[in-house]
């Protein structure tokens, strides 16, 4: 009898796993340019006293912006003790960027986009696209003609609340064209994946848009933006896509802010377990990719071994970790830095190369890190 019974529950899994393949690729295994390694633990702390960052960005004059909870913070590269406060928002700033002359973009949660001029005025604020509030955007670029690129995640969430829209499998997320003088918008693709990052190809023949909850990297003609125009370049990532930037040999970094696990995809495939995880359990326990972990015992992946007396295996599944990828020109992964399971530098948000050296945020343990020259090498 007790054979029967496992032999059916078997059956059962061929059949789930089955559909799940079919659904969704298989997590890409960790090889190549991806090889797992420590590099993120060598890089050094920026000192500073900033508290919720999120991303970085710097201009021509060799100044760096960081955005940190309400405000965007300015210092000089080679001083990043000095901070001062550039501007100030009515929300929790997030992506940075600048306009061909000179504003700087600055996503705001739940507000749209932020220009700000060079004295930290407030020029200008895009809020609304398709008499929809843009309540999630979360990267924005600037195309070769001037006009401004804006992913905006879900349209049914803020950014801090990311997780919830993948346990939902929404897919809400919109790009939106923007024109930086008048602040007239356009949506120009709906109904994607958790669109996080946006660049152009270094080429300015293309906009690169990188969609999370599909865990791929897609670039639509800059000249005509549309679905049955675009292009995956990049197919099956291990982890989730966020924002992209260039690197100073013509490639591309690109931040993945967590990685997925087989059991996060499986749970995605289990719809009625899902529905009543997330009704009848606080969300910091769901099982769910996040941007730290190892600081609460009730966290899930705690069974089975995977921490043995206040130790973490290291082939526990990551719940968080930290990942940048380096791509050539063809979009192929040629180097990243890791931070694997256990460390304490997760959750990578942003990313700007400055002669010669890599700054990166580490959104989930509040954290500025600069690689050094040696580290790039």
């Amino acid at each position: 009898m007790g054979g029967h019974i496992l032999n059916k529950f078997k059956a059962m899994f061929a059949v789930q796993h089955k559909l799940y393949q079919v659904e969704t690729h298989a997590i890409p295994p960790m090889d190549a340019g991806l090889l797992p390694n420590d590099a993120l633990d060598r890089f050094q702390v920026v000192p500073s006293s900033l508290m919720e960052i999120d991303d970085i960005v710097f201009d021509a004059r060799g100044y760096f912006y960081i955005s940190s909870k309400n405000q965007v913070f300015r210092f000089r590269a080679g001083n990043e003790e000095d901070f001062t406060v550039f501007a100030e928002f009515d929300g929790p700033a997030g992506g940075l960027n600048f306009c061909l002359d000179g504003k700087l973009m600055v996503c705001v949660a739940g507000k749209g986009v932020a220009f700000v001029g060079d004295d930290g005025a407030l020029v200008g604020t895009v809020d609304m696209a398709d008499a929809l509030p843009i309540r999630c955007a979360l990267s924005a670029v600037t195309g070769p003609d001037g006009a401004v690129y804006i992913a905006e995640g879900t349209i049914y969430h803020e950014p801090t609340d990311w997780y919830v829209d993948l346990m939902e499998k929404r897919q809400a997320g919109r790009l939106i064209r923007c024109d930086p003088d008048t602040f007239e918008t356009e949506v120009l693709l709906s109904g994607l994946s958790y669109p996080y990052g946006v660049a152009i190809s270094r080429n300015q023949k293309w906009l690169l848009v990188s969609e999370s909850w599909k865990h791929t990297l897609s670039r639509f003609p800059i000249d005509n933006i549309k679905e049955n125009r675009r292009e995956i370049v990049v197919p099956n990532l291990p982890g989730y896509p966020g924002r992209i930037t260039y690197s100073s040999d013509g490639g591309y970094w690109m931040c993945i802010f967590a990685m997925r696990t087989y059991l996060v995809d499986f749970v995605l495939t289990e719809n009625k377990y899902r529905k009543m995880m997330m009704r009848s359990i606080d969300p910091a326990y769901w099982i769910r990719p996040a941007l730290f972990s190892g600081e609460d015992f009730l966290e899930p992946l705690q069974a089975a071994h995977a921490i043995t007396l206040g130790i973490l295996k290291p082939w526990a599944p990551p719940r968080s970790y930290g990942l940048v990828l380096k791509m050539d020109e063809d979009f192929e992964v040629t180097k990243s830095f890791h931070c694997r399971t256990g460390g304490k530098r997760h959750g990578i948000s942003g990313a700007a190369e400055k002669e010669g050296e890599l700054y990166i945020v580490s959104k989930g343990n509040n954290m500025v890190l600069r690689s050094g020259e040696e580290v790039l090498k």
